[in-house]
């Protein structure tokens, strides 16, 4: 569990905590009625995966494959020189923190949508995500 952010999400009346994490690999969030817990398990909220493997399509699109063969004919797969090793080294998901200001939703049926930052590492840029939350 890497970086998170905690925020209360009044659409869902929940406290919302998103974090980094290798397993499940990806940008993970947990709902609590308190800001100490207990927190529910982890679901995952952004997997970097190619969507041909299930993930979400981060990877080769705006976050550096490293096997760049792999990629979808005409992807940009960007890569980053200021990050040791640039076309070498995998992107990474990181540093999820919800820009609650821009979040909106529907508290009768327990709906958000949320707006996060995200950090990528290669390259090193940080790109605004959006998310669409229902309680379940």
């Amino acid at each position: 569990m890497g970086e998170l952010s905690v925020t209360f999400n009044r659409y869902l009346q929940k406290w919302l905590m998103l974090y980094n994490c290798d397993s499940p690999r990806g940008i993970n969030f947990r709902v609590s009625e308190a800001p100490w817990g207990p927190w529910s398990p982890p679901r995952v909220l952004f997997d970097p995966g190619l969507i041909s493997d299930g993930g979400d399509g981060g990877y080769c699109q705006f976050m550096h494959y490293q096997n760049g063969s792999a990629c979808p004919p005409g992807s940009p797969n960007p890569s980053d020189n200021l990050v040791i090793g640039g076309p070498n080294r995998w992107g990474g998901e990181y540093g999820p923190y919800v820009v609650d200001q821009l979040t909106v939703g529907d508290e009768a049926a327990k709906r958000t949508t949320i707006f996060f930052t995200m950090s990528t590492w290669n390259p090193y840029q940080v790109v605004l995500m959006k998310s669409t939350l229902q309680q379940w």
